[in-house]
């Protein structure tokens, strides 16, 4: 569940140092998928009785709204890209990071 949870975060972390858009995005499924199995192994902890329903809810409740928001800036971002080869040291980081927050609604939340 550890190593799950890790992955989120350190896949985009990763794909924000990569070349090209197309790997950057490959690295944000790669993120996308982590979740979908620390949601799964949540889902098992609460089956099973390692966590009751508000503990379950707790962590599963953020991680679904959070997953929610990946999804939405995964294929915002792709429907912007026009070539996915194209180098990423042509693309604008600052706003490739508000666009990011804007999709997500993270200065909402502030």
């Amino acid at each position: 569940m550890r190593r799950a949870a890790v992955s989120i975060p350190l896949n985009i972390a990763e794909g924000t140092s990569r070349k090209s858009r197309k790997q950057f995005l490959n690295f944000l499924h790669y993120s996308f998928g982590s979740g979908k199995e620390l949601e799964v192994l949540l889902n098992l902890c609460r089956d099973l009785k390692y966590l009751d329903d508000s503990q379950h809810s707790a962590v599963y409740q953020p991680l679904q709204t959070f997953m929610a928001k990946l999804s939405l800036f995964i294929k915002d971002l792709e429907s912007k890209i026009a070539d996915p080869d194209d180098s990423f040291r042509n693309l604008d980081k600052k706003r490739l990071v508000n666009d990011y927050r804007k999709t997500l609604h993270l200065d909402d939340e502030t």
